[in-house]
């Protein structure tokens, strides 16, 4: 009689209670949801397990109120993400298994359970569910239509998760917010007991940034998800050899879409492009700058596509190899191998009209530096490039030298020398202390101007074309100049002759040269000027070339240049003397009338650039 009624009290302790905790710590490490939870409360979810001595893991698992309507489902995942990981899954009356291949949808539930999987139980005990079942160490899913993934759980370790919702139709329902995560776990070590797991977020955060993956953030430290945030994340799976990239940004109240790109440089040219909408993603490359992407068929190999939204905020996730070979300009085929090569993270959001993308303006951003997309450190993350203020300081200067101070001084120094022969400033002739004072500020303006761009890009810039080789070139004979000019000859003197043409020859390289960078400056993708920017340098070109031939005629009508050249030396010499005045010549109105009228419209023209380049 003893033993039947310690059988019946064995039976009903075995059956009356979800799982036993008694040995948690002891003879088996246990993973519950919250600390000292009631394993006889469906909402308290219990997993456990313990090495057997062949290798193997007994395992339970226990929540949800089971009974085919509710289940709970444990999951073994090398990253602690839920999707591509090994799943179980109880509904009190069975246990299956599968493959979360896509995140937030139902999992691809396996035809019958791996052979490794026995000695199973399922039940539903007091309204809660739990099984029981022997793991063989190593078990091999297919995690997607082409790949298969070992889950070795003797050598490597793994996240635990956990989840319960309901069981409808046959199928899993998504499990909302009742989830949980923790570990990662050595499932041969000694056993452990009351690990408590934290809550799973449904939307990506910073939780799993530098820890499983690796997280790009602008404005610093945003928060995703919120309308002013461009937010990326990458995960590289060695055993698959692929990258999983998520895409945070932009709103659908602006119509928008939130696009990155792998680049070489640092422009968006010829660079790897995603981009998303609400509800879809697709990918091309930009093969001229401030032009529409050209689309691509989206290769076969990415996948576990999904697209959606995160409070209003285009959200979308996707798989691609770390090797993938496009097309850029030219036809070229080139690799993007995320594996082996570093490259620039460029992001931006811009705006769709009519299922188009839309140029997006100054709403994009810059990894400060390339980018290991297989490293999840602190350091493989970005931000948006904290350099575009001196590289706009650059742009600015530049064109305050050449477009403006140098154009207005070489006309001074050209066409007004006759008209101010009797005016001094500090003792010289003021057109020789007007071109002097705007040439140092050519000076100035380009030095400075130099040093910053190569603080900003910290040396010399690589594959942005003869912008850059000009602006040396530039820069060593802007400060050649004055240097010629300390050692200029004595207006008497017969070397005088050559010094002149040297100065004009120097000076006159360099403007050429300076427009000729400016021109290409303007076009490249850090000042994000807009498209109608080089017509407007050529409108300013062409209207300094008119000014240039009409004070020309009329200083050849009034006989300006050449009653210059027929005086002696030192009757306009570059210092100051007391040689009585003539005259102002003929023609002295019409020059003072024309050059207000140049400078005006020479400061119309900078103050456009200026201010583009200030709000772009």
């Amino acid at each position: 009689m003893r033993k039947i009624l310690f059988l019946c009290l064995v039976i009903f302790l075995k059956y009356s209670s979800a799982i036993d905790i008694s040995g948690c710590g002891s003879t088996k490490t246990c993973v519950r949801s919250s600390d000292n939870c009631n394993p006889n409360n469906p909402t308290c979810l219990i997993f456990s397990f313990t090495q057997t001595s062949s290798g193997g893991f007994d395992m339970e698992i226990s929540g949800g109120t089971g009974a085919g309507g509710q289940y709970v489902a444990v999951a073994f995942s090398p990253d602690g993400l839920m999707q591509n990981s090994d799943l179980y899954y109880c509904i009190g009356t069975e246990l299956k298994s599968g493959v979360l291949q896509t995140r937030h949808s139902a999992p691809v539930t396996d035809p019958a359970l791996p052979p490794q999987i026995t000695g199973v139980t399922a039940r539903t005990s007091n309204g809660v569910a739990n099984c029981s079942f022997t793991r063989a160490a190593n078990v091999s899913k297919n995690i997607n239509s082409t790949h298969t993934r070992a889950f070795d759980l003797a050598t490597s370790n793994y996240y635990v998760l956990l989840a319960t919702a309901a069981y409808t139709g046959g199928s899993p329902s998504y499990h909302s917010t009742s989830r949980y995560s923790s570990g990662p776990y050595n499932f041969t070590a000694s056993p452990s007991g009351g690990d408590t797991p934290t809550p799973s977020p449904d939307n990506p955060t910073t939780a799993d940034c530098n820890v499983t993956k690796g997280c790009f953030f602008s404005p610093s430290s945003c928060t995703p998800g919120s309308s002013s945030c461009m937010f990326a994340s990458w995960q590289y799976d060695s055993s698959l050899n692929t990258v999983t990239l998520n895409i945070i940004g932009g709103t659908t109240a602006g119509s928008q879409y939130a696009a990155i790109a792998f680049g070489t440089v640092d422009q968006m040219q010829d660079a790897d492009l995603y981009y998303c909408t609400d509800s879809e993603m697709s990918t091309g490359v930009i093969r001229a700058l401030r032009k529409q992407p050209a689309d691509e068929a989206r290769p076969p190999e990415i996948e576990n596509i999904e697209t959606g939204l995160t409070d209003g905020v285009v959200n979308c996730t996707f798989t691609r190899p770390a090797s993938l070979t496009k097309a850029i300009s030219g036809g070229v085929m080139v690799d993007f191998n995320l594996l082996t090569n570093t490259y620039y993270l460029l992001y931006a959001v811009g705006t769709t009209a009519g299922g188009v993308l839309q140029y997006h303006s100054s709403n994009r951003v810059l990894s400060g530096a390339r980018i290991n997309f297989t490293s999840v450190s602190p350091a493989a993350g970005g931000s948006s490039n904290d350099n575009t203020a001196l590289i706009k300081a650059h742009a600015s200067l530049m064109i305050i030298a050449w477009l403006t101070c140098a154009s207005i001084g070489v006309i001074i120094a050209r066409h007004f020398k006759p008209l101010w022969h009797d005016s001094t400033i500090a003792d010289n002739k003021v057109w020789f202390q007007l071109h002097r004072g705007l040439m140092v500020i050519v000076l100035l303006a380009t030095v400075a101007a130099f040093v910053l761009i190569f603080v900003a890009v910290g040396g010399y810039s690589e594959n942005v074309g003869a912008h850059p080789i000009l602006g040396i070139i530039v820069t060593g004979l802007t400060i050649l100049n004055p240097i010629m000019a300390l050692f200029r000859p004595h207006p008497n003197t017969p070397r005088r002759p050559i010094f002149n043409w040297a100065h004009w020859f120097v000076g006159s390289t360099a403007r050429i040269l300076a427009i000729a960078a400016i021109f290409l400056g303007v076009d490249l993708s850090r000042l994000n000027l807009p498209e109608w920017d080089t017509f407007v340098l050529v409108g300013f070109v062409v209207f300094h070339v008119i000014f240039e031939v009409v004070f020309e005629m009329i200083s050849a009508c009034y006989g300006h240049i050449d009653a210059y050249k027929k005086s002696k030396p030192e009757e306009y010499p570059m210092d100051g003397d007391d040689r009585k005045p003539d005259p102002p010549p003929k023609g002295t109105s019409i020059k003072y009338l024309l050059l207000i009228i140049y400078v005006i419209g020479n400061l119309a023209f900078l103050i456009t650039f200026i201010y583009y380049i200030a709000v772009n």
